[in-house]
């Protein structure tokens, strides 16, 4: 955490130069190509193979990561830090993949990122119904699109039939965001008292995300934090985090075994509970129950979607075109069933990756290991499973990058949802923090 809130503040004070720095079109040359490798990207190892097969005559020039499995976070904090820094000052890699927890906010508005528009829009080769479009489009910024996605999470709750009968507790209902919110407040006047609405609070924090609030001005650099929606969202994450138990463990089945001991009405949104360890769970459940899934809609009865990863092109690249059609290769069959590129629980923005290449592997594959009781083989995750889950994914219609003014919110939010300070006290400081940070 530390080490990204000093990225973060590197990108914002990077942001300045860029923008003094890097005006005017560049020659386009399209002679090399010069690609970041960053640390366990094997996605781009496998990339450049493919890229210097097919375009043999473009010379390929390799900036590789030298960290190495051991941790180290200040060599870690060195090494990103260096390669944003050449970034932010129109040098280095012409293509790279761009990390989740950078600034998108902030870095689209300074011209480090390249506008692909003129080589997306007349690639005919490309098959656009294969990607989901909205995830797609995330890129688009004043008309430019800035970088082409390559895997998203979107937010998927976990529950069991049995548990949604005997608490009462109607999915149907939960059309929006607003009736999901209400059909929990109406589940907790009959609760069953041992049982929490989340496995973690965390899932209601992220929630200002899925919910799709309309709360930052970029462009006026205000925040609207005054409506009554807001002071009733805090409220509901104030009751999630009285019931925490601040037990934030990932994967190892704790959803499903937290289940089938009637400890929870939901295991948590797929940020944290990414495919790979929700089709576990769904698996484990088959043992003792049905599985029941329910997205997180957002206010207009949609899904949002988070980027994961994306790939982006040096803002004044002079090779623009060899960075497109390397990105081309990133997405083409033969680099994505390549050991190594998929990241691991995410979601492809291709169908037909998620489908062929994501989805057989773990459908029927054996545990390793017993875990909280369920067994070695459990039932396969099945394909009406796994239709229903890429369904979801056609529901769609709002996609970002996490953005960062939530985590200022939250942190500023602590208080109230401790119950240290009154909640107009509490949110006055959070609007004068968000405001400060869309100031820097």
């Amino acid at each position: 955490m530390k080490k990204n809130i000093i990225i973060l503040s590197l990108i914002s004070s990077l942001a300045i130069l860029y923008l003094s720095g890097c005006s005017g079109e560049v020659k386009q040359t399209n002679k090399e190509l010069t690609v970041y490798i960053g640390h366990r990207e094997s996605e781009m190892k496998n990339a450049v193979a493919a890229y210097e097969q097919k375009y043999p005559e473009v010379k390929v020039n390799v900036i590789e990561s030298k960290l190495t499995d051991k941790l180290n976070e200040q060599a870690t904090l060195d090494e990103e830090s260096s390669f944003l820094s050449e970034l932010m000052n129109g040098k280095g890699a012409d293509v790279f993949l761009i990390r989740d927890f950078w600034d998108m906010d902030k870095i689209k508005k300074t011209g480090m990122l390249a506008d692909l528009s003129e080589f997306y829009d007349k690639d005919t080769e490309l098959d656009k119904e294969n990607y989901q479009q909205t995830v797609m489009d995330s890129a688009l910024y004043e008309g430019k699109r800035l970088y082409i996605p390559i895997n998203y999470s979107m937010p998927l709750l976990l529950s069991t039939k049995s548990a949604l009968e005997k608490e009462d507790f109607n999915v149907q209902n939960c059309k929006d965001f607003v009736s999901f919110l209400k059909e929990t407040e109406k589940w907790r006047e009959h609760k069953s008292p041992e049982r929490r609405l989340f496995r973690m609070d965390i899932t209601a924090t992220n929630s200002i995300i899925w919910a799709g609030y309309d709360l930052v001005d970029f462009n006026t650099k205000k925040i609207n934090l005054d409506s009554e929606d807001i002071k009733e969202y805090f409220e509901w994450c104030k009751k999630v985090r009285a019931e925490d138990k601040a037990n934030y463990i990932f994967g190892n089945l704790e959803g499903a075994a937290a289940l089938k001991n009637g400890e929870i009405l939901f295991e948590n949104e797929t940020m944290y509970n990414p495919y790979d360890d929700m089709v576990m769970n769904i698996r484990a459940i088959n043992t003792f129950d049905e599985p029941v899934l329910l997205p997180v809609r957002n206010l207009t009865g949609g899904i949002t979607a988070n980027i994961q990863t994306a790939v982006g092109v040096r803002g004044n690249s002079a090779n623009k075109q060899n960075a497109y059609n390397f990105i081309k290769v990133l997405l083409s069959d033969e680099v994505q069933k390549a050991p190594g590129t998929q990241f691991k629980g995410a979601i492809p923005v291709s169908y037909k990756v998620m489908e062929d290449i994501v989805y057989p592997p773990g459908s029927n594959s054996t545990f390793g290991e017993e875990i909280h009781g369920f067994p070695i083989v459990c039932p396969e995750f099945t394909k009406e499973q796994q239709d229903e889950y890429m369904k979801y994914t056609k529901e769609i219609n709002m996609a970002c990058f996490r953005p960062k003014w939530r985590d200022k919110l939250m942190e500023a939010m602590q208080p109230y949802l401790k119950g240290e300070m009154s909640y107009d006290e509490c949110i006055k400081q959070a609007k004068e923090q968000v405001e400060l940070y869309l100031s820097e």
